[in-house]
């Protein structure tokens, strides 16, 4: 039977249940609405990318393959560095957000076994 304390306590475990549950939806939705910032990003990017070479690019094309020259006025070039750099980044940028997910969702579970233990140890004071 339990006391008046391990009963009060024991109120508390569907609290951390709701807090572990709320935490875990709310990094569903925010991972849902970063990637969907992301991929709008990176098409606006290859965009970008793909307007500033389209004037400079040519190919010649044979019956084994296909060869596609860049060829950049001097005073362009870092422009194409730039716009280069930034679209390397955004095309990393997801698989980072993607990894990252999984290790927020590993910390919270984390966290709720640790308070879940915690609280066990509170009402169970024997062990």
């Amino acid at each position: 039977m339990l006391n008046e304390q391990e009963s009060e306590k024991s109120s508390e475990f569907p609290k951390l249940i709701q807090g572990f549950v709320g935490r875990v939806e709310s990094l569903k939705f925010t991972f849902i609405t970063i990637l969907d910032i992301i991929k709008l990003n990176q098409e606006k990017t290859d965009s970008q990318f793909y307007n500033f070479v389209e004037p400079f690019c040519s190919q010649e094309k044979t019956e084994t393959e296909l060869k596609i020259s860049l060829k950049l006025p001097y005073h362009k070039i870092s422009d194409f560095q730039k716009i280069s750099k930034e679209r390397l980044y955004h095309s990393l940028s997801s698989p980072t957000i993607k990894r990252n997910f999984i290790i927020s969702l590993v910390s919270e579970f984390d966290i709720f076994l640790g308070n879940l233990l915690k609280l066990f140890f509170i009402i169970n004071q024997k062990f």
